[in-house]
């Protein structure tokens, strides 16, 4: 038997929702479809899963800003400059920021190939009524683009499923780490560098830079 091979793939999902809580619906039913077949035949998966009602090039950074009240900072999403540079606010010339709310998806997976079409048949046949148009798809994606992901959702979810024979995910090499890592050093520029310390902040692209190496050696 060949062996099987980590890949990296994104999910390109055309439905649009009509509100943020239908999206948000089905995002945790897709998080559970993925770990229900992961487990089921031994695959491996780390996916990203987000929710975005804004256009691809409305954002540029997210971090989390602290408001001052009890509970966890408010995650914030940062708006691009490109979007005031014909216009004032946020319908310029290139017309508004926001759109309706869907999904965005990116994935490892072992084996690769038969985890995105799980993805991708399990998308299609909930949407099947759409006058038969083809709802998603899947492209071949690396790690260079991974902020995109990270910007453009506002609510953001994890999935790290590891059922596979094979040899599993290093500990601490997940997807979820790179966003924390991104968030702090997000933070940090916006601030002015003050945030952190020089050790701490060399500290924090290594760690970024070392996940990232780890990712492309295991899609290679």
């Amino acid at each position: 038997m060949a062996k099987r091979k980590y890949k990296s793939s994104s999910i390109e999902i055309e439905h649009k929702f009509e509100t943020i809580e239908e999206a948000v619906r089905f995002q945790k039913r897709l998080i559970e479809f993925i770990r229900y077949t992961c487990k089921k035949k031994q695959w491996s998966c780390q996916a990203i899963i987000g929710v975005s009602d804004l256009k691809s090039y409305a954002t540029n950074a997210v971090h989390h800003e602290k408001t001052g009240k009890v509970g966890r900072p408010r995650l914030t999403r940062i708006i691009s400059d490109y979007t005031y540079l014909f216009g004032e606010g946020l319908e310029g010339r290139y017309g508004k920021v926001h759109t309706k709310p869907h999904l965005h998806v990116f994935i490892v997976a072992n084996p690769g190939e038969a985890v995105a079409q799980s993805i991708v048949d399990f998308i299609n046949k909930k949407w099947h009524a759409n006058n038969g148009k083809i709802t998603a798809r899947k492209k071949n994606r690396d790690f260079n683009n991974l902020s995109y992901y990270f910007n453009q959702c506002e609510n953001i979810r994890f999935c790290n499923e590891d059922h596979s024979l094979e040899p599993a995910f290093a500990e601490g090499m997940t997807l979820k780490e790179l966003y924390t890592q991104e968030k702090i050093i997000n933070k940090d520029k916006e601030y002015g560098n003050k945030c952190l310390k020089r050790k701490s902040w060399y500290k924090l692209l290594a760690t970024q830079k070392g996940i990232l190496n780890y990712f492309n050696e295991l899609i290679s």
